[in-house]
């Protein structure tokens, strides 16, 4: 599948989940502020995910392709090696979309007698337990980082290996020094500035 097939296929199904998610699965629990419309969802909800989701995968392609240039990758083809890499990017978004969609079919299908805590604190697969004494922090970061998210890892590193053709042990080398590194810098972050 050409890449801006699956960029289109990818925002299609991003509109379609998050428009469940929020007036079908959030909007019933919700406790304060207006009803949302079609039109506030499309201006104000999906319209900032075009722009987030837009320049997350060009940041993270240029990221990949800029470590690839570092460690002197070559591919097996004279194709464009950008190219490549943003297509794996966009592609391991869909795990995401999973995520999303294992939360609809959670509180649709399981439990659905919910709050609105019960939906702000349903993190699928995360690696975050209420009762644990990790401290704030760890905590936070914990809700952040689930099987999805180990999956998506997985995947990359199998895509790395694949469009470079090297070993796994290279490839899972790459993969930790261009993009898990930064990500747990990143994360931890924006945790410490929600904690001041």
């Amino acid at each position: 599948m050409k890449t801006n097939h699956l960029i289109l296929l990818f925002f299609l199904l991003l509109f379609l989940i998050n428009y469940y998610d929020l007036f079908y699965i959030l909007d019933p629990v919700r406790q304060i502020g207006k009803e949302p419309t079609f039109g506030t969802y499309v201006i104000y909800n999906f319209s900032f995910r075009l722009v987030f989701y837009g320049s997350k995968f060009f940041s993270l392609a240029l990221l990949l392709y800029g470590s690839s240039m570092l460690w002197n990758l070559k591919l097996n083809d004279e194709s464009s090696s950008f190219g490549k890499i943003f297509k794996i990017v966009v592609t391991l978004e869909y795990i995401y979309l999973l995520a999303k969609t294992c939360k609809i079919i959670y509180f649709q299908f399981i439990h659905t007698s919910y709050t609105f805590d019960d939906y702000i604190n349903f993190f699928p697969l995360s690696f975050y337990s209420p009762t644990s004494q990790n401290g704030y922090l760890l905590n936070q970061m914990s809700k952040d980082f689930s099987a999805f998210d180990f999956v998506y890892i997985i995947c990359m590193i199998l895509g790395v290996r694949n469009i470079y053709d090297i070993s796994s042990t290279k490839s899972v080398l790459f993969v930790l020094q261009s993009y898990i590194l930064p990500l747990i810098l990143w994360i931890t972050f924006l945790n410490f500035i929600g904690i001041i």
